[in-house]
């Protein structure tokens, strides 16, 4: 397998994308990018609560990844030395 370029953050360019796309969420998680829970939008910060998603598919889904989360296991392996690297 060529070198893979280590410098590279799928996961994280998809959240910010996912962020900056002003998605509005009709899923889990249930605070709703923090609509509800001044208080804790106040401690953790908006943009925090913006990144909480689940199961969007340009984010990739950890139990069978096929993207963004595959990329990173393959750049973590390659990094590490390993054949393959999970992330769990």
């Amino acid at each position: 397998m060529p070198r893979m370029d280590q410098l590279k953050t799928p996961v994280f360019d998809a959240v910010k994308r996912y962020v900056d796309s002003n998605v509005i969420q009709f899923h889990v998680p249930g605070h709703k990018q923090g609509a509800g829970l001044a208080e804790l939008r106040e401690y953790i910060g908006e943009r925090a609560l913006r990144m909480d998603a689940n199961g969007m598919e340009d984010l990739d889904f950890a139990n069978n990844p096929t993207g963004v989360i595959y990329e990173s296991e393959m750049l973590a392996a390659q990094a590490f030395g390993a054949q393959h690297a999970y992330f769990w």
